[in-house]
């Protein structure tokens, strides 16, 4: 004959017992608070991601550029200061009239701006330019490639007599590209 059997304890609180060992109890590795901060953290993050994605700078185009002698032409039309700026013919298309240029004076921290007077509608070569701008010295070795060249209004108190030769190096603003592209390495 099987005898029952008899629990010393009480069925309620083996049932109790068996409930509370299936609860789901994470161990204190952490603080709460370290989760409260990791959100923060998160979600700047994902505000400075969005920022990157929706900010645009501006992108350059650069080149070297001369301001002519005095007797020259060119520089001699409206009796205004000119400087000559050869820039890579991919760029054609993004130059407009009165856009602005950045001129800095090479060798030196004299910074100017202006803006474009005049684009040469054709590409030119570098003997073309030698040629055509009468360019010798150290200006000869300035323009290397099939060039577009631009003309720029010098500023009035920039006197053509002091810098007549001097080399520059000229910066246009030729469009903006997203912030994000700059950090993967994509043209925008």
């Amino acid at each position: 004959m099987l005898v029952p059997e008899k629990h010393i304890f009480r069925s309620i609180a083996i049932k109790r017992y068996l409930q509370s060992r299936e609860k789901d109890v994470f161990p204190r590795i952490v603080p709460p608070r370290f989760f409260f901060f990791m959100w923060i953290l998160f979600c700047l993050l994902l505000a400075m991601g969005v920022v990157a994605w929706k900010a645009e700078v501006p992108t350059y185009v650069t080149g070297p550029a001369i301001i002519p002698a005095p007797s020259h032409q060119l520089a001699q039309e409206n009796n205004m200061s000119i400087a000559l700026v050869f820039l890579p013919t991919n760029q054609r298309d993004k130059l407009k009239l009165g856009q602005q240029v950045v001129l800095q004076i090479n060798g030196t921290n004299v910074f100017f701006s202006s803006t474009i007077e005049m684009i040469d509608p054709s590409i030119s070569s570098p003997g073309e330019i030698r040629k055509h701008y009468a360019l010798d010295g150290n200006a000869v070795i300035l323009v290397r490639q099939p060039s577009i060249v631009i003309k720029v209004r010098l500023r009035s108190h920039l006197s053509t007599n002091t810098y007549e030769g001097s080399t520059l190096t000229a910066s246009v603003q030729v469009g903006t590209q997203n912030l994000l592209s700059l950090f993967l390495g994509r043209d925008g």
